[in-house]
């Protein structure tokens, strides 16, 4: 879905020294995204993730102008299920931190020509 994400401190500064003076960049979101437990550390959540950042690079290279995508990644008490690091682990940064319900995250999809 279309989104944007709203710079912080250091992004504002990342793109001020670039001439790029806006506060929020236009945004792809990924909705909900799981893998069943059984079918964990299986390759699977990594699949769809490369097929979204495909159509999202698709899209932001032919179609409409986009920098980023964008996830709610849900957190989860047990680490082992903690997201987190699957996506920081495909180059995804985090916007905010929080420890309960979702931590924003982004995927600068002109910084990384490829998704791994």
């Amino acid at each position: 879905m279309n989104d944007s994400l709203r710079l912080d401190e250091n992004l504002i500064e990342f793109f001020k020294n670039k001439d790029i003076l806006y506060k929020t960049l236009p945004a792809i979101k990924v909705g909900r995204l799981a893998v069943h437990d059984n079918y964990l550390r299986k390759g699977l959540g990594t699949i769809m993730l490369m097929l979204s950042y495909t159509v999202a690079k698709s899209i932001c290279d032919k179609k409409c102008g986009c920098r980023f995508i964008v996830l709610d990644a849900k957190r989860n008490k047990d680490p082992e299920k903690d997201p987190i690091h699957f996506y920081k682990k495909l180059n995804f940064k985090i916007l905010k931190e929080r420890t309960k319900g979702t931590t924003l995250m982004y995927f600068d999809i002109k910084l990384n020509e490829k998704f791994i």
